[in-house]
């Protein structure tokens, strides 16, 4: 379909009356001279290749033959090229584009329309370009110039513009899949931040689409926009690309591909800064030095692709598919980072971008594919985690619940509400005739582990025949001797008689409170710390009894302001439940139990 659109174009651009008229003859000289705009001047000594980058302006010279337009009633003439520049012809000043002082220019084609009259009746004219020399990083840029009526001017421009597109098509394919790929992948990492991989793969191809997009041919940014935008997008392509190739290996990122990445963030910074702010004349006799740093930061970061799963020959099975795909996504960036430094023939520079294209692509879609692979693995993997979480809940439940043994006489209310699937905090209740016993623990730390320990506290509490709070908690600080793992575990028991006598022994917990009251009692160490610890009982009277862990207490709100003591206490006569709500509106940030017992009436 594109070849037919082009051959229509084309015998459209034919059939117009006139034709395209390209300057010839063209040479150039480094410098700057008011006289080489003359006519006459003699400008057989000029080079006809373009001037080395590096100096601050240059001259452009071509002859231009208007006598085949001769019957045409107006003529337009095209200046394709980047940068700021002034037009001669025939000596006289034609036109100016851009700041001759700094090199900006808005526009990268200008249309001179029409040409003035004396010009295109000597049928010959002398073109002179004076140019700011633009110092693009990885080199010169010519200028070229076309005339011919306006009917096919417009129509080769649109002949041009099809015919570039086509060539480009690979590149600029490639580019959209980026920064679809990009935009799934920054999805997919939003929904689990710890595959710190789908985000630098997000951001490489993020970065690959952002370049694609400034060279394609409908693209209307102009040169300082699209300079701006190279230096940005490369800086995040070596950013990512090397440590995405890191992780993608699951390997850490060495030290010497960090300096290198530094080494070439701060070249394209420098040259940025260079291009924005220094003199030309320090910017261009930087350039070379930022040309020759560049090429090697960014030679060494293209290399972590090879890098990560080196030695080669040692991949695991598993890996080998992932290397493979990380090499051919290198040999396409080496093959368009040589075609942008004209390493290659001009002929072969488009054929190395599309290459780029097609093998980036490939291995792009592959290596897309394998992260949706270990994502789903992944996936699989957390959804069978999550199933035994919620299993060791329910187990974690039954074991709460079957330790609820109350006294006839006694009301004991329960709310316990874990940060995770499964918490740290334990409780146990057990009477006899003329009392009852109430514990309330928690275990440093949350989730699984934490809640293994509780189950092993609440086994030992099951085989505690005691009266005595404080014995019980001697007997359960020499059962919990070696089972925390370097952590421990505090605990409030507290014994309730039928006569409102209330004995505590505490174990570096959070008091109860009495009656709205906090309950005066000597802290005493945390279980499984110090073998022979001992725990002193204090005794009071009582109707009530609220014992909470420090969940209630370091609740914390957005203000990070502690829930606190004082508040605890004013809601201590609230039931268990009421409390435990309160606590986590505040914001729950550990696990939260309550236990309350009072005497019936």
């Amino acid at each position: 379909m594109n070849r037919w659109l082009l051959c229509s174009l084309l015998l459209t651009a034919v059939t117009l009356p006139g034709q395209i008229i390209e300057a010839t003859g063209c040479v150039h000289k480094v410098g700057d001279d008011p006289a080489w705009a003359r006519s006459d001047f003699d400008d057989r000594s000029w080079q006809t290749e373009l001037p080395p980058v590096g100096t601050r302006y240059s001259w452009k010279r071509c002859r231009l033959d208007l006598g085949p337009l001769s019957t045409a009633t107006s003529k337009q003439l095209n200046v394709y090229g980047f940068g700021a520049w002034e037009l001669f012809i025939d000596g006289a000043k034609i036109a100016t584009n851009g700041d001759m002082a700094t090199g900006f220019a808005r526009t990268n084609v200008f249309y001179l329309d029409p040409l003035p009259v004396n010009i295109t009746n000597q049928g010959k004219a002398t073109i002179a370009l004076r140019r700011w020399q633009l110092a693009w990083p990885l080199g010169a840029i010519g200028v070229r110039f076309e005339a011919g009526t306006k009917e096919v001017i417009e129509g080769a421009n649109a002949i041009n513009l099809i015919h570039v597109t086509i060539n480009r098509l690979p590149a600029l394919l490639f580019g959209a899949l980026s920064i679809f790929a990009s935009l799934v992948l920054l999805i997919l990492f939003q929904a689990d931040r710890t595959r710190k991989e789908l985000f630098w793969f997000s951001m490489v191809c993020l970065s690959i689409g952002g370049l694609r997009s400034i060279s394609a041919p409908f693209s209307t940014f102009t040169f300082p926009q699209a300079l701006n935008l190279f230096f940005v997008l490369n800086a995040l392509a070596v950013t990512a690309s090397s440590r995405f190739f890191f992780a993608l290996a699951g390997k850490p990122f060495p030290r010497v591909f960090y300096w290198s990445w530094v080494g070439a963030v701060s070249t394209l910074c420098a040259i940025w800064l260079f291009y924005s702010f220094a003199s030309a004349d320090a910017y261009q006799e930087w350039v070379p030095a930022f040309r020759i740093s560049w090429t090697i930061f960014g030679w060494a970061n293209m290399s972590a692709a090879a890098a990560a799963f080196w030695p080669l020959w040692r991949i695991r099975p598993e890996q080998r598919l992932v290397c493979a795909l990380s090499l051919l996504w290198m040999a396409g960036a080496a093959a368009n980072s040589m075609s942008q430094q004209s390493l290659f023939p001009a002929a072969l520079a488009a054929s190395a971008r599309n290459f780029q294209a097609w093998a980036g692509s490939a291995s792009l879609i592959a290596i897309f594919v394998v992260i949706a692979a270990r994502y789903r693995r992944v996936a699989l993997d957390r959804a069978d985690l999550q199933r035994e979480m919620l299993a060791a809940q329910e187990v974690q439940r039954l074991l709460t619940s079957s330790t609820l043994d109350t006294a006839d006489w006694a009301q004991v209310d329960v709310a316990y509400l874990p940060a995770k699937e499964v918490g740290g905090d334990f409780y146990f209740c057990q009477q006899s005739t003329d009392w009852q016993m109430v514990v309330v623990g928690d275990v440093s730390g949350k989730g699984l582990r934490a809640a293994m320990l509780a189950s092993v506290a609440l086994g030992a509490l099951r085989h505690s025949e005691t009266a005595s709070p404080g014995k019980l908690l001697q007997g359960l600080n020499k059962a919990l001797q070696g089972q925390t793992g370097g952590g421990f575990v505090t605990c409030c028991a507290v014994l309730l008689r039928a006569d409102g006598q209330i004995v505590v022994a505490n174990a570096g917990h959070p008091a109860p409170y009495v009656d709205g009251r906090e309950f005066a009692v000597e802290s005493g160490l945390p279980l499984g710390v110090v073998d022979e610890a001992t725990y002193e009982e204090s005794v009071n009277q009582g109707t009530r009894i609220t014992l909470v862990s420090d969940g209630v207490v370091e609740a914390e709100n957005d203000e990070r302001e502690l829930f606190g003591f004082d508040r605890t206490r004013d809601i201590s006569t609230k039931s268990a439940q009421e409390i435990a709500e309160v606590a986590k509106a505040w914001g729950q940030n550990d696990d939260i139990t309550v236990v309350t017992v009072q005497r019936k009436p």
